[in-house]
């Protein structure tokens, strides 16, 4: 593995698990229960996820779409 790829693991683990914290600490203050506050903190982070991930799987798949054609011409 590349440190790129180590660095954005860690900064997407990092966002997901703040995610969730706030929503499991925020959720409380309000009279939820503890267990309630840390599902809805858990699915907060597993929507987020899904919703990067199907925006980066949008955009590969316009990528590989857009750059299909731009191949050159092979030469002898």
């Amino acid at each position: 593995m590349t440190t790129t790829q180590q660095l954005g693991g860690a900064f997407g683990l990092g966002l997901l698990s703040t995610l969730a914290i706030h929503r499991s600490t925020a959720s409380p203050a309000s009279g939820t229960p503890v267990e309630a506050a840390l599902t809805q903190g858990f699915r907060l982070a597993f929507e987020a996820g899904s919703a990067i991930l199907a925006l980066a799987a949008l955009l590969v798949g316009v990528g590989i779409t857009a750059g299909a054609g731009s191949a050159p011409a092979p030469t002898r």
